[in-house]
C-alpha cells in the first residue's frame, strides 16, 4: 500500500504538468490569433485564409507564420510559466502551427 500513494503522488504531476502545457499552449495560440485577427487586416482566421482569393500573390501561411514570430509570445509565455511556477521551457508544446489549419 505505501507504493500507491506515491503512484498517485507520481500520476499528479504528470497531469499537472501537462495540464500547465495546455495552458500555455492555448496562451500562445491566443496570442497568435490576436496578432492575426487585430481588425485592421483581418476580423478573422477565415478571412485570412480566403485572401488569397483577392491577391494571388497572398500566402496564407507565409503570413500566419510571421503573424506568429510577431506574437510577443517569446515574452509572454516565459512570464507566464514563472508565474505559474517551477516547470522547464522546454516542456512547453512549441506544436500550436496545425491548430489553425
Amino acid at each position: 500500500m505505501m507504493g500507491t500513494g506515491k503512484s498517485i503522488r507520481r500520476v499528479t504531476k504528470v497531469v499537472k504538468k501537462y495540464h500547465r502545457m495546455e495552458i500555455l499552449s492555448l496562451l500562445e495560440l491566443a496570442l497568435w490569433k490576436a496578432k492575426i485577427c487585430d481588425g485592421l487586416t483581418f476580423h478573422s482566421m477565415q478571412e485570412m485564409r480566403e485572401y488569397s482569393i483577392l491577391e494571388v500573390d497572398f500566402d496564407a501561411q507565409a503570413f500566419a507564420q510571421e503573424m506568429r514570430i510577431s506574437c510577443a509570445r517569446q515574452v509572454v509565455v516565459p512570464l507566464v510559466s514563472a508565474f505559474l511556477g517551477p516547470i522547464a521551457a522546454e516542456e512547453h508544446c512549441d506544436c500550436v502551427t496545425q491548430l489553425l489549419y
